[in-house]
């Protein structure tokens, strides 16, 4: 993107691809299940539109608005945002290390993204904030939602369900996108990063998150995700020879230090 393929072609691509994996798999499950009640496939829609639907498509759109900076700065605040919904929901009061460590890991994650402290404030930029605001309020909401059903049934039979209702949200935007690629145009490396949007970053992340959730409260899976940037800035120094000053080491170490405080039971 945007060289080959829309924000929207690539949603549509992955969220049919990967349902399509996660379908394929529950099939070869000996210990298939048939359609699950109707109470169980509302909860099983309203988490596809909030993981799915809602989240990629406000995410591409806000990131088409704003920067790259902006956006990671406010997904930072994910874990944060998780932790305040489960406290709503639970009525209990979050301890000191789950503060701190929250707390840590969002520095830590902001050092890494904005170095130079730098935030845009032009109206399209503005206006774009607020979609990724919104696209990380959603996903806060699916990790928190979603627990006790990742709980409750397999992850291939829940993910199935959830990838089938998200496909059937998000087609009417992204069908017409979808039938005009020109995949004449692919280079091999194309097909390859393609291959991997589908079956890395959404299949089997999905499927791992889902797999961390039947295990670990929602906020600590969330905070695992400030792992992002400090996983960048490893391959940005091993791979393409960029720097990791010590402002850098630091911020890695804030976001380390988060999840010790937050996992520490």
């Amino acid at each position: 993107m945007p060289d080959y393929l829309s924000p929207f072609q690539i949603i549509f691509i992955r969220i049919a691809g990967a349902g399509l994996i996660f379908w394929l798999f529950d099939l070869l499950n000996p210990n298939h299940r048939a359609i699950p009640p109707v109470k169980i496939l509302i909860k099983l829609f309203l988490l596809a539109l909030l993981g799915i639907a809602l989240n990629q498509t406000l995410f591409f759109i806000g990131l088409n608005l704003t920067s790259p900076v902006d956006t990671s700065i406010i997904n930072s605040t994910n874990p944060l945002l998780v932790l305040l919904i489960s406290l709503l929901i639970t009525k209990s009061l979050p301890s000191k290390y789950q503060i701190l460590g929250i707390i840590s890991g969002m520095i830590g994650a902001i050092i890494l993204i904005a170095p130079d402290n730098y935030l845009s404030h032009s109206s399209s930029i503005t206006a774009g904030n607020w979609f990724i605001l919104a696209n990380t309020i959603c996903w806060s909401l699916y990790l928190v939602l979603g627990k006790t059903m990742m709980s409750q049934y397999g992850t291939m039979y829940v993910m199935k369900w959830i990838f089938l209702f998200g496909f059937v949200l998000i087609s009417p935007f992204t069908i017409d996108d979808f039938l005009s690629i020109d995949i004449s145009s692919f280079s091999t490396k194309a097909w390859f990063s393609l291959i991997y949007v589908v079956i890395g970053t959404t299949f089997l992340a999905y499927m791992l998150i889902t797999i961390g959730l039947k295990s670990m409260p929602p906020q600590l899976v969330a905070v695992y995700t400030n792992l992002q940037p400090v996983i960048v800035v490893l391959i940005g120094f091993t791979i393409t020879n960029e720097g990791a000053g010590v402002d850098k080491l630091f911020a890695m170490l804030m976001v380390i230090l988060g999840i010790f405080l937050v996992s520490r039971r």
